[in-house]
């Protein structure tokens, strides 16, 4: 028997059909540095998931900086859930960021604090959640790490942090989820978890967009590649139905 997904059937996802993650003509780099990113186009919808490939330094985070609006384009536009992210206010902007989730490939923590608080913590800066302690427990549960909630996230495994910084990720109902080599250095049984986990997200309504250097087992989606500087849709997507089922 299986162990239930700690989702919430009402989770607020975006309610209508517009693209969730919209890039159009978005150049990126860091500073005064190169281009990482030349003209990078991709429409995904609400409940989409899109798994962007390529070698270590393709510009895959990179990416996911990009949509998290932690990059801003030098050329080109974001627009995030129906929102030019380049057209918002500072008070608008943070709204937007809370409504995306984000698991990084080498997660940060607050070490000397336990991993109940760190994962709890969208729910603590966020006065409109509907989340509770529960909810976070029911992550935890469900990703193996239940006797960990106490522990210092400073004495967590490698494996255990990326798993943590996945549920931190998404405790809070994200409308849009990305995750950065999520299923790197967890071990088999939790890399199904964390697709099952994704993939019910996905049925909920939330975009999400994965990071990895190949196509993931299991996880149905769009396969993006980065070649080059270019996001292109990978042969094997091209004849694919992008959009989620209705």
């Amino acid at each position: 028997m299986q162990t239930p997904l700690p989702l919430l059937v009402d989770a607020a996802i975006a309610p209508d059909r517009l693209a969730a993650v919209r890039l159009e003509g978005a150049t990126v780099g860091y500073d005064a540095g190169p281009d990482i990113l030349t003209g990078a186009a991709m429409d995904l919808k609400p409940g989409a998931i899109a798994v962007v490939t390529g070698p270590s330094g393709a510009g895959k985070t990179t990416l996911l900086h990009l949509v998290r609006m932690a990059l801003a384009p030098r050329e080109g536009r974001v627009t995030l859930l129906g929102s030019d992210v380049a057209r918002l206010t500072s008070a608008s902007r943070a709204g937007l960021k809370r409504r995306i989730g984000y698991a990084a490939q080498e997660p940060q923590f607050l070490d000397d604090e336990t991993l109940f608080d760190n994962v709890a913590l969208p729910l603590n800066i966020d006065p409109q959640s509907r989340q509770t302690g529960q909810d976070v427990m029911d992550l935890l549960g469900f990703l193996g790490l239940t006797r960990d909630a106490s522990r210092p996230a400073g004495a967590l495994s490698s494996g255990q942090r990326k798993l943590a910084a996945l549920a931190r990720a998404l405790v809070a109902r994200p409308d849009i989820v990305l995750a950065d080599d999520p299923l790197a250095g967890v071990g088999t049984e939790a890399e199904a978890k964390v697709v099952r986990l994704l993939t019910e997200l996905s049925r909920l309504g939330a975009a999400v967009v994965v990071a990895a250097s190949a196509p993931v087992a299991g996880l149905t989606g769009a396969v993006w590649r980065i070649h080059e500087g270019r996001l292109e849709l990978a042969p094997e997507s091209v004849l694919k139905p992008l959009d989620p089922p209705r």
